[in-house]
């Protein structure tokens, strides 16, 4: 595991072991609407467009990186070339489709750099710009974050762990 300190102490990267029996609490990503007071005015309200968005499409949504170390710590990690770290936990190909073009428009409006990942269910987590790339592309292959691993994937692999989506009448 590694961790950046805060600006104050000159952003040092640390390397931590952690073994898995010493940790005493986890917690999901942190919602996005309580990190949305520390950013400025625009990327607040893009930001927030694009969480309820997300939402009514179903997806959960949540902030992990710098902001949520600034929410969690109050200190200060961001700088002028720090990105929002979003990731969405995805079920069906619906939230695949409206997740990537909401995560689109907002990219499109920041004023910032917006990464961050999408974690199908079983816990496989791609980076949605990657997945973006190649989303009606099956046979092609993304990055996988796994629990456990990291490994090359096919993307109609990813695809079949989502939920049937009922046929309309």
């Amino acid at each position: 595991m590694a961790l950046t300190l805060p600006q104050r102490l000159g952003r040092q990267r640390l390397a931590c072991l952690v073994n898995r029996e010493d940790v005493l609490l986890t917690r999901p990503p942190l919602a996005v609407g309580d990190c949305l007071p520390r950013l400025e005015i625009r990327t607040r309200a893009v930001l927030a467009e694009l969480d309820a968005t997300t939402q009514a499409a179903g997806a959960r949504r949540g902030v992990f990186g710098s902001l949520a170390w600034e929410v969690l710590s109050g200190e200060n990690y961001r700088h002028a070339e720090s990105d929002i770290d979003l990731i969405c936990d995805l079920r069906s190909h619906r939230q695949i489709d409206d997740s990537l073009q909401a995560l689109r428009v907002a990219f499109a409006r920041m004023t910032c750099r917006l990464d961050g990942e999408l974690r199908f269910p079983g816990g496989d987590a791609v980076a949605w710009r990657e997945l973006a790339a190649c989303r009606h592309r099956p046979v092609g292959q993304v990055l996988i974050k796994g629990l456990y691993e990291v490994k090359l994937k096919p993307v109609a692999a990813l695809l079949d762990s989502l939920l049937a989506e009922p046929a309309h009448a």
